[in-house]
């Protein structure tokens, strides 16, 4: 093999590269417009480590003949555990001090897996369970990509040392190629085969991202045995990968998909940019990224990368409508912090000789703050599910659970299903049969409508499925991470069902978040409910069009868990501002589309369940809401009486 050039030592240029990623990041998740692709300086990071850590590791195998394993660990101990340690417990207390036992029980589970380095996977199971906690409003989401990072570091340089002992030194070169163009293959293959099936785990799992570390990989293999290249070749090298990386920020969005062949537009371009910097002639690219701000920025992004997160999360949490005043002031804080961070913690653990003169230190050291933050967690959560006994805060415990029987009885659909399901309840052979058809916002009607049907003689069948709308639209579902294809053909062959059925009357219900801005997917509420009823009028007596429940600020169950913590009284301390029902637009052209068709007509049971301007979540001991928008089971009960007076139009 040849051996390494001094060009793998400090490079400014890697310095600046870090400040191009972690500053996209920031940007992106900061809120502020202009990068909507901004989460790709995740993967600029991903592949500036693998390019890193392959050198240091090759540098090694090449001075000694051998790698210490205990060192290396040591070494990535120093560089990565104290500071994150530092930002997870800090995170900790101030979820203790802001967060209810409810919330504060959910949020300690992500600590731990976050402790133990496993937060990338915790967080792919969360983002594909459609009832679990908003796993965006978690203040430890972004460590999903310090767990990837972490398990590469634990697997990689084992994998480099077998390569090295099983064979020839002389031919290891040739068998480091093989690996590292192996690892890309497969890992690429899967990652988009993944982001077809299961956004989330193609996301978040390491062996889909492995692919960008081998990039790295190969840039660092390919950096050290190559010859004198033009220097226009360097130019031309870093300008297209610095417009690889930022046309993938400034052109990529949340639809996406993502990490598929998406992914390989900034994964490249960064490969671009660390190989044009690796000789010595003097460019623009190169001078940029070493510039003296650059650097320091650099130095920091670690930090910045580990408080961003946490910083903006809890902005949001405790001010619901940040300025863009209040953006900027967030960010400030950030870098506050992450100086401090550098200045007291990272280096002075990183270079502390004592540490650094025994490797033994530095693992017992780690073993000390994964054991200690992890114990910090697991009693945490230990006293939030102590004071999740006390009887009311088990009332609010059991909201969050408080769902129709059609969960239960899996006659509520989940993604993959796209053929309906016949789930009959009320009588078995009624006067009329009545179809619910819709997403979760419909399933919430159904206790209501099966007390109905009961009480009246009727046939229930229940036709709903998770983050699928009855009006025809193909939604883009962040859980998936891309267009929900299943729904379509769900709604097609619900749709023919019930023309065959010919039902008495049909009920449509739906959630608005289809049709809002904070989607990320406007869409047209009136031309596809219109599209929806064409087809449904025709094989149905009536057709009601149910308006949706209003959303609240913030989830009714946690902020009556934290109202009775803090000894308020719940009914008053969870009440929520909402938008006019009469003002708004939604409604009007629900009711637009609707006078079109003389069978079918809209329920408004808005007004029942809130006032007019206000909404309080809590009421004669009943929680109304499981979350920010779907009704509690109970509740929905006891709008039967309500709802039927507004239903009885379908015998007419």
């Amino acid at each position: 093999m040849t051996k390494p050039s001094g060009s793998h030592a400090y490079q400014p240029e890697i310095q600046g590269l870090r400040t191009i990623a972690v500053l996209l990041v920031i940007f992106y998740h900061s809120g502020l417009p202009g990068l909507p692709g901004g989460y790709i300086g995740v993967d600029v990071f991903f592949v500036i480590s693998g390019y890193l850590i392959t050198s240091l590791i090759l540098r090694e195998m090449e001075r000694t003949g051998a790698l210490s394993l205990r060192n290396f660990y040591a070494r990535r101990i120093r560089r990565l555990l104290p500071a994150a340690a530092v930002v997870l417990t800090a995170t900790i207390i101030i979820a203790w001090f802001v967060y209810s036992p409810l919330n504060l029980k959910q949020f300690s589970s992500s600590a731990f897996a976050t402790a133990v380095y496993l937060s990338n996977a915790w967080f792919a199971h969360l983002s594909t369970d459609y009832l679990a906690e908003d796993t965006g409003a978690n203040p430890l989401l972004h460590t999903w990509s310090l767990g990837v990072e972490e398990q590469f570091y634990i697997v990689w340089p084992i994998l480099l040392l077998m390569v090295f002992r099983w064979g020839a030194r002389d031919s290891s070169h040739r068998r480091l190629w093989y690996v590292f163009i192996v690892t890309f293959a497969v890992s690429l293959s899967a990652a988009v085969a993944l982001t077809q099936i299961n956004q989330p785990w193609a996301f978040f799992s390491s062996p889909t991202r492995a692919w960008e570390f081998a990039v790295g990989a190969m840039v660092g293999l390919w950096s050290q045995g190559e010859r004198a290249r033009h220097p226009m070749t360097s130019v031309l090298m870093g300008l297209t990968g610095m417009l690889c990386i930022f046309a993938a920020a400034a052109i990529y969005t949340r639809q996406t998909p993502f990490p598929g062949y998406a992914a390989l537009l900034p994964a490249l371009g960064t490969a671009a940019v660390i190989l044009s910097v690796q000789r010595g002639e003097r460019h623009l690219v190169k001078a940029i990224l070493s510039q003296p701000l650059m650097q320091r920025i650099g130095d920091m992004s670690y930090s910045l990368y580990l408080w961003h997160w946490p910083v903006f999360v809890y902005a949001d949490y405790l001010f619901t409508e940040r300025s863009l005043a209040g953006r900027f002031a967030s960010i400030a804080l950030v870098f506050l912090l992450s100086w401090l961070t550098l200045r007291l913690v990272e280096n002075p653990i990183r270079f502390s000789r004592p540490l650094s003169g025994r490797a033994t230190r530095s693992l017992a050291l780690g073993m000390g703050l994964t054991f200690s933050v992890a114990g910090i967690a697991f009693g945490v959560r230990a006293i939030a599910a102590d004071n999740l006994d006390a009887p009311e805060q088990k009332l609010f415990q059991a909201a969050k659970n408080d769902r129709p029987r059609i969960y239960s009885d899996n006659c509520h659909l989940d993604y993959p299903t796209t053929q309906p399901k016949l789930c009959s309840y009320g009588a078995e052979t009624g006067a009329g049969t009545i179809v619910l058809f819709g997403d979760s916002h419909a399933a919430h009607w159904f206790p209501p409508l099966e007390a109905i049907a009961s009480r009246n003689g009727w046939r229930l069948l229940s036709m709903t499925k998770s983050g699928c709308p009855s009006f025809d639209l193909e939604p883009y579902d962040s859980k998936l991470g891309r267009f929900y294809t299943e729904c379509t053909e769900w709604r097609k062959n619900v749709i023919e069902h019930i023309a065959r059925l010919r039902p008495s009357l049909i009920i449509l219900s739906n959630s608005r978040g289809y049709f809002s801005d904070q989607s990320g997917q406007p869409q047209s509420l009136p031309r596809s409910l219109e599209r929806t009823l064409k087809q449904l009028a025709p094989v149905s007596e009536r057709i009601a069009v149910v308006y949706d429940t209003p959303w609240i600020e913030r989830d009714a169950p946690d902020c009556l868990s934290h109202a009775a913590w803090l000894n308020r009284d719940p009914s008053v301390a969870c009440r929520f501002s909402i938008p006019s029902q009469a003002e708004d637009p939604l409604h009007r052209s629900q009711d637009a589309v609707v006078a079109k068709f003389t069978n079918a007509f809209s329920v408004d049971m808005n007004n029942t369940i809130c006032d007019r301007d206000e909404c309080s979540v809590y009421e004669n001991g009943i929680t109304k809401f499981s979350d920010r928008h779907h009704l509690t089971k109970t509740y929905s009960l006891t709008l039967a009486d309500d709802l039927e007076k507004k239903l009885r139009r379908f015998r007419d």
